[in-house]
C-alpha cells in the first residue's frame, strides 16, 4: 500500500501573519500547498500556533521541525516524543523574553510499518475520517467549549463568553500545565475502507465548514488537492477570520490510481455553496413527513418523480436487467401473496397499503434514476440496492388475516394493531434513511 498526501496552509483573509505549519512527511509547509507520495511509514500533521506575534508561529514550526526529525516506527512512543518536544518549546520560551508562553496545537497521523495508524491529538486542530461517503470526527476537540460541553450544562453553555468560544486547554508549549495527549488508533486498517481517506485541518477551516459540508466537498468529482482547496475556500466564504491549513492522505496500490486522485484534468473553478444550495434544494422534495403517511394524507401520486408510462407496464424480468431481476423474482408480488378478503372486512386505502405503495412507488422511481442518462456511480452504490432494501421490507409487512379465519378478541386484536403500527413506522424509518442516501448520490450526477 502507498500513500499520497495532500497539504496546503495560509494565513487567510485577515491575519497579517501564518502561525500555522503543516507536515507532510519530512516536507514543512508554511505557506502555499505541497503533495508527496510515499510507502509505510510516514507521519502527517498541522500545527496551530498559539501566542501571537511571532511566538505562535515559532511554536509550531518547532514542533514540525522536531517530528519531521523522527524516525517513527511501530515501538515509537509517541506520548513521550510529543512530551520531549513539549519541553523543548517550553523550555525556548522561559529563556526567551519575546517568546514566553509560545504554544502550539497539533492533530498528527502516524502510520507505521505495518500499516497501522494512530491519531495524536493536542488542543484543538481536528482529524476526521472520510469513508463510504460519509464523514466521522476521529479527535476531540480540547477546548473550553468542549469542556463546558461535556461536564457542564446547557445554560452554561448559553452563557459562555463568545471570546472564550475557541479558548483551548491543552496545547504543547503551555507554561501551566503539561498537554493532554489523545492517542487514538484508527479502527480498521488505513486503506480497507471503500473511499478511505484522512483529513486533518486547523480550527480557521473546521469552526467554518460543517460536518456535511465536507462531505459535499469530498465528494466532488476532483483531484484530492482541488477538494481541499474548495474547501478552504469554503471556510473563507463563510467568515474565517483564522489561518487555514488542511492535509489530505490517501491510500492507494497501483499507478493508475495515483494518476486518478493527483489528475488536473479539471479547469473549472468548483463553488461548494452552490452545490450546498442545490442539496438543500432536493432535500425539500425528499423530506417526507412520517406522521402524514401514517395518517394516510401522503399517497403514492405526492412523489417528487415522475415515471414514465411505459416502463411501469414493462415486464420485470427482461435481458438487460439481470443483476435486479434475481432479487425481485424472489420477493412475493402483492397481487399474488395478499389473498383477497371479502370487500367489507378491507377498506380501500387502509396504513398497510398506503405504506406499501410508497414504498414500490420510491423504488421504481430509484429504477428510473439507475437508468437515466447519468447513473448513479458504482463506488457509492451497487445498482439496484435501494431498490432491494425497500422491497425486502415491503415484503415483511404483516398480510391480512386469510379468510375465514376465527377472529381474536378485542384485547388482542388491540395489540396487533400495535404491533402492526411499528412495523409500519420501521418501514417508513429505513424509506427516510434510504431517502436521505439517494439525496447524498443526487449531489454527485
Amino acid at each position: 500500500m502507498n500513500y499520497y498526501i495532500y497539504g496546503l496552509t495560509s494565513n487567510g483573509n485577515v491575519r497579517e501573519h501564518n502561525e500555522d505549519r503543516v507536515l507532510v512527511g519530512k516536507k514543512i509547509l508554511t505557506d502555499g500547498c505541497g503533495s508527496l507520495s510515499t510507502g509505510l511509514p510516514f507521519i502527517a500533521a498541522v500545527c496551530d500556533g498559539v501566542g501571537g506575534e511571532n511566538s505562535g508561529e515559532l511554536a509550531a514550526q518547532m514542533c514540525v521541525q522536531k517530528l519531521s526529525e523522527l524516525d517513527y516506527r511501530s515501538d515509537t512512543d509517541l506520548k513521550k516524543v510529543v512530551t520531549d518536544i513539549h519541553m523543548s518549546i517550553r523550555k525556548y520560551g522561559i529563556n526567551n523574553d519575546n517568546s514566553s508562553n509560545m504554544q502550539t496545537t497539533l492533530c498528527m497521523l502516524a502510520v507505521d510499518e505495518n500499516g497501522d495508524g494512530i491519531c495524536v491529538n493536542v488542543g484543538d486542530s481536528r482529524m476526521y475520517r472520510y469513508v463510504n461517503a460519509a464523514i466521522r470526527q476521529i479527535s476531540t476537540d480540547q477546548s473550553y467549549r468542549q469542556y463546558i460541553y461535556e461536564h457542564g450544562s446547557d445554560s452554561d453553555l448559553s452563557r459562555l463568553d463568545p471570546s472564550l468560544n475557541n479558548a483551548i486547554v491543552s496545547s504543547v508549549g503551555s507554561l501551566s500545565t503539561d498537554p493532554e495527549i489523545e492517542q487514538i488508533p484508527l479502527v480498521t486498517k488505513f486503506g480497507t475502507e471503500p473511499d478511505d481517506m484522512i483529513i486533518i485541518m486547523s480550527d480557521g477551516i473546521s469552526d467554518y465548514v460543517s460536518e456535511q459540508q465536507l462531505e459535499i466537498g469530498m465528494g466532488l468529482d476532483l483531484p484530492i488537492g482541488q477538494k481541499l482547496e474548495a474547501i478552504a475556500q469554503l471556510a473563507l466564504d463563510n467568515g474565517s477570520v483564522d489561518n487555514l491549513s488542511i492535509i489530505g492522505i490517501k491510500p492507494y496500490i497501483t499507478r493508475q490510481e495515483l494518476e486518478a486522485i493527483t489528475s488536473e484534468g479539471v479547469s473549472a473553478t468548483v463553488n461548494i455553496q452552490d452545490l450546498i444550495k442545490e442539496t438543500d434544494k432536493l432535500g425539500d422534495i425528499l423530506t417526507l413527513d412520517i406522521n402524514e403517511i401514517i395518517s394516510g394524507s401522503y399517497t403514492s401520486e405526492d412523489t417528487a418523480f415522475s415515471i414514465p408510462e411505459q416502463e411501469t407496464q414493462q415486464p420485470v424480468e427482461t435481458a438487460n436487467e439481470a443483476p435486479e431481476q434475481t432479487a425481485e423474482a424472489e420477493l412475493p408480488q402483492k397481487e399474488e401473496s395478499v389473498p383477497a378478503e371479502p370487500q367489507q372486512q378491507q377498506p380501500e386505502s387502509s396504513e398497510e397499503e398506503i405504506a406499501r405503495t410508497n414504498a414500490e412507488t420510491v423504488a421504481q422511481a430509484i429504477r428510473v434514476i439507475e437508468k437515466a442518462e447519468h447513473p448513479i456511480p458504482d463506488e457509492l452504490i451497487e445498482p439496484g440496492e435501494l431498490e432491494q432494501e425497500f422491497l425486502s421490507m415491503v415484503s415483511q409487512l404483516k398480510e391480512p388475516k386469510p379468510e375465514g379465519e376465527e377472529e381474536k378478541p378485542a384485547e388482542q386484536q388491540g395489540d396487533e394493531k400495535t404491533d402492526f403500527d411499528l412495523h409500519t413506522v420501521e418501514l417508513l424509518h429505513q424509506s427516510a434513511s434510504s431517502l436521505a442516501r439517494l439525496e447524498k448520490l443526487f449531489g454527485k450526477l
